[in-house]
């Protein structure tokens, strides 16, 4: 399973910028197969500057797109979401611009690219395809201390990386699917069999472990975006996740994932449809 790489972070991020108008043009050029969900995602690195203006964008989010089962579950374990409509937030827009990774810079500090987290991708998913999206660097060796059931237990995982499984899947209703899945993979990489279209293959790899009791499900509108980063101060899984240690004030990631494009949005239909356009 390939993660997300980072080249696609070289591109600059307008797209999170645009505006419905040149949405329309851009969705003119390229449509998507009917089993395909475009999603944009991208990183913001919240510093001190930032740490009072994301405190407020929280409280402007929806965080009822979980149902309370699952809302319980994730905030016990450090995790905290959200999502944001069609208006896509000034503060986030801005950290954008400011924080993202041009060629230049990479040609001047070629180190810029050993961290995932710093950029930005456009991403098909398929229907039943899962894609990862690393949202940490690999570290030496990760303590992880998990809630579930009322316990808590602690697993120290070497060579560490985590990462969020997406899958999004279009719906007859035109919404779409999203579900996101917190795993780690860790270890040596082996030789080992990986199940593939009904059949096993060889397949080089690391270990993997999947907290599948933290997935979370939402129902998601061509535009929206669901924010993801860790509880305040950073704790448990989400602090392993998404921040730089568990210290109070330590510097945190959020993770930005934008359904971008859908054949079935409601920008195809006023194509589709003259009688519904402007």
């Amino acid at each position: 399973m390939a993660a997300v790489g980072w080249t696609a972070g070289l591109t600059g991020c307008a797209r999170w910028s645009d505006n419905v108008e040149n949405s329309r043009l851009m969705l003119q050029q390229a449509k998507v197969p009917t089993n395909t969900v475009v999603m944009e995602a991208a990183f913001v690195q919240v510093s001190d500057r930032l740490r009072q203006p994301i405190r407020e964008l929280w409280q402007k989010t929806d965080e009822q797109h979980l149902s309370p089962e699952q809302r319980r579950e994730i905030y016990a374990n450090g995790l905290r979401t959200g999502t944001v409509g069609n208006e896509f937030p000034s503060v986030l827009k801005d950290a954008l611009d400011e924080q993202k990774v041009t060629a230049e810079q990479v040609a001047q500090d070629p180190s810029k690219l050993s961290n995932p987290t710093t950029s930005q991708h456009r991403i098909q998913c398929r229907s039943g395809k899962i894609v990862p999206i690393v949202v940490s660097p690999t570290v030496k060796q990760r303590d992880i201390l998990v809630r579930e059931d009322g316990a808590i237990r602690g697993r120290t995982f070497p060579a560490c990386q985590c990462i969020i499984e997406l899958e999004a899947e279009p719906m007859a209703n035109g919404l779409v699917a999203v579900h996101l899945t917190p795993m780690v993979e860790y270890g040596e990489a082996k030789s080992r069999p990986v199940g593939k279209d009904g059949t096993w293959q060889l397949a080089i790899r690391k270990d993997q472990h999947q907290f599948s009791h933290l997935a979370m499900s939402m129902e998601m509108r061509a535009g929206e975006t669901v924010l993801l980063s860790c509880s305040e101060p950073p704790q448990g899984l989400g602090g392993a996740f998404f921040a730089d240690s568990n210290e109070p004030n330590a510097n945190c990631r959020l993770v930005l994932l934008r359904v971008a494009q859908t054949q079935r949005d409601g920008l195809f239909d006023a194509l589709s449809n003259p009688s519904s356009r402007p």
